[in-house]
């Protein structure tokens, strides 16, 4: 799922978020976070709930960040 930590970082660029920022509208650690952008160096994928809460602070669908 690489391409969900690609789509992720240029959604939040986007929006003009800084990973920390969004870390803490998340209520998550940056250090949880940035394991989400950085998935394709063998790093974890939110869990789905997160997704949705992800979807909704950045106001995109699921689509847009797995990149069907």
């Amino acid at each position: 799922m690489k391409e969900f930590a690609v789509n992720l970082k240029k959604v939040r660029e986007s929006v003009g978020l800084t990973q920390e920022e969004l870390a803490k509208e998340l209520g998550v650690s940056i250090y949880t976070y940035r394991n989400w952008e950085a998935f394709g160096k063998g790093h974890c994928m939110p869990k789905p709930e997160m997704v949705i809460k992800l979807t909704e602070v950045l106001n995109v669908g699921t689509n847009e960040l797995y990149g069907r």
